[in-house]
């Protein structure tokens, strides 16, 4: 079924929803914190519109034998909602198979 564009409708399933996360910025892998929206207010009560970032890290996570780097809010990240990955093994701390 083709819109008047030409393009697929947009899927509104469980799959297209998590591809969709993945793909916005500034918002938390595991509890899905954004971006909250307001007004700054100056000592004349001026309103400029504004927004607060959440603090958001990019950490390695381990998700079953696969590791990934995803964007992950500090609050998270305290309470041990996502298990981060072992550090990598550098090169030169390999064993050799040849000593």
């Amino acid at each position: 079924m083709a819109t008047v564009t030409g393009l697929p409708p947009a899927s509104t399933g469980i799959v297209a929803q998590e591809n969709r996360r993945n793909l916005v910025a500034k918002v938390c892998y595991s509890c899905g914190k954004h971006p909250s929206f307001g007004n700054a207010r100056s000592h004349s009560l001026r309103a400029t519109r504004r927004r607060w970032n959440p603090n958001l890290q990019r950490i390695r996570i381990q998700e079953g034998p696969a590791t990934k780097r995803v964007t992950v809010c500090t609050s998270c990240l305290k309470a041990f909602k996502v298990q981060k990955a072992p550090p990598r093994v550098a090169f030169s701390d390999q064993p050799s198979a040849t000593s």
